[in-house]
Parts: structure tokens; sequence; C-alpha cells
């Protein structure tokens, strides 16, 4: 302008930072409003903000690639790999370690497990997985196993299913001693008509029986780790309801029990289905525990 005028620079930026911190401030706002409106979708948001920032919490121990936690928490979480700590970190779980595979294990890591009050040990649902727990087993301190579905691994598993696998975790001991039996059984080949041994029915298989009798034929209930159930379903609705039965443990059903509903429970995480009798191509999965009412 014609006008005289002097410069003084106060302050030099850079403009990046500064939007940069303009989107972050905003997506906090975001973020807590989504929260203030409950909203189901928020949950799902938030989940995938936290596995971007909870990236950088992986730390080492020994060499082993570890949550930030594994020292100061009561509990471990013993898993094969990398990959499957970087999974679960993802979700919050901060007290995992990787014990890196079977045949090379660190003393520094059977040390740390031995200190600690409770260990769970998260194996695959494969053989793999298996062979791991049987060396972990006779190294160090176990308390608990939790076990994927079969045939899937920690490291591509979603919340939903890892949350469940982790609440029905087993003692180690019975785990074990199921191991053993299925080597036996495999080693001497004895044939059905053979066999007179006789299946011990657990407490809690007995108290889901008292279900069958609020059910119409061919019905089923999913009953849940709180001991609560949901409405009744048909057939058709079964595998839908289960992909949505967040903390479910158990399928009763007043009918047959397929190699489809045995399918359907391991898919969804849920450990136990009991029926009233064996239907199309019933056969044993190994996660997961089918009984008869004829069992009893």
């Amino acid at each position: 302008g014609p006008c005289k005028a002097i410069i003084k620079v106060k302050e030099i930026l850079d403009v990046r930072k500064t939007k940069r911190t303009a989107v972050v401030d905003r997506a906090k706002e975001l973020l807590l409003g989504l929260v203030a409106t409950g909203e189901a979708a928020s949950k799902t948001v938030i989940e995938e903000v936290r596995s971007v920032l909870t990236t950088q919490k992986l730390g080492f121990f020994h060499g082993l690639t570890c949550g930030p936690n594994i020292e100061s928490s009561d509990s471990l979480i013993v898993m094969e790999g990398r990959n499957d700590v970087s999974n679960v970190i993802n979700y919050g779980i901060k007290n995992a370690i990787a014990c890196d595979g079977a045949g090379n294990m660190k003393q520094e890591l059977i040390d740390l497990a031995n200190s600690k009050e409770t260990v769970i040990v998260a194996i695959d649902g494969d053989r793999g997985g298996e062979m791991l727990l049987r060396e972990l087993y006779g190294m160090m301190k176990v308390d608990f196993v939790a076990q994927a579905p079969i045939g899937q691994e920690w490291e591509l598993l979603p919340q939903k299913t890892m949350t469940k696998c982790l609440s029905m975790k087993e003692a180690a001991s019975k785990v074990i001693a199921r191991l053993e039996k299925t080597d036996g059984e495999e080693d001497s080949a004895t044939t059905p008509e053979e066999s007179t041994e006789t299946k011990e029915v657990p407490e809690n298989v007995t108290e889901l029986a008292g279900h069958l009798e609020e059910l119409k034929a061919n019905h089923a209930v999913f009953v849940y780790v709180d001991g609560s159930k949901s409405e009744p379903m048909g057939p058709r609705s079964l595998a839908k309801e289960a992909e949505e039965a967040d903390g479910a443990v158990a399928i009763v059903l007043n009918g047959p029990i397929s190699k489809r509903t045995l399918e359907i429970a391991s898919e969804a995480a849920i450990q136990t289905v009991l029926g009233t009798e064996a239907g199309k191509e019933y056969g044993k999965i190994k996660d997961v525990e089918s009984w008869l009412t004829a069992d009893f």
C-alpha cells in the first residue's frame, strides 16, 4: 500500500506441526463425543485408534518381545511369537510375552514365570500349539491354558474371539491330562466296541441339562459365563446368533448334535455343546466338548 510500515517477526511456526496439532485436538473431541453417546460403533473406532497407538509399546525382555507390564503385573501370558504379542497388545493386554517357539527356552523367561502368581499359556489351535504347551509345562510354572479355536492362530484373532478364549481358559493340569489321554487312545487303537470306559460327566454339564426341559424340540439356547441364558432359537438362526453371543460358553440343544453344530460352536469360541443325541456326521472336535444326554 501507499503507507510506510514496520514489520517485526515475532514468531516462526512449523505449519505442518500446527496443522497436526489441530487434527489431534479435533480427533480427541470426536472420540469423546462418541464415548458420550454410548453408541456401539464408538467402541470399534476407539479400538482402531488404540491399535495404532499401542503398537509403539512393544518392548523386549532379554530379547523376547513383550508388553510393558510383564514385570510389574501379578500375572503373565506366555505366547508363541512376536506377532501373537503384537496382536493382543493392540487390545490393551500388556502382560504378554513371546517365548519364540519350542526348543530354545530362555532361563530368564522360566524365572519370570515362576515368580508370578498366575501364568497363562496362550496356544494356537493346532498340533504345534499343543507341542508348545507340553514343553512349557515341563519347564516352568503354568496355571492355565487359553487355546485359540481349532485351526486359528492368536496373531490373527479378532478381539471378540480373543476375549472369549482368555475367559474360557482351563487349568493346565486338565488340558495336559486330556492330551495324554488322546495320545494313549491313538497308540492303543482300541475300537469303540472294545472300550468299556465310562465318561465322567462334569458338574457344569449336569447343570446345563436343566435347560433342556424348557426348550421345544430342535431349539437351543446359549449359556453365558455368569450362568444366564439367551432366548430360545431355532436351528436356522443358530449360526448367526452365535456370531453375536459375546461371553457364551455353552450351547444347549434339545435335539441332535451334528457336525455343523460343533463347527458353529468352534467358530464362535464356545467350549461346550450339549444335545439329546448324535446327529449327521457327529464327531468330536478338539476345541469343543460335546455331550449327549445318553452320557449321563
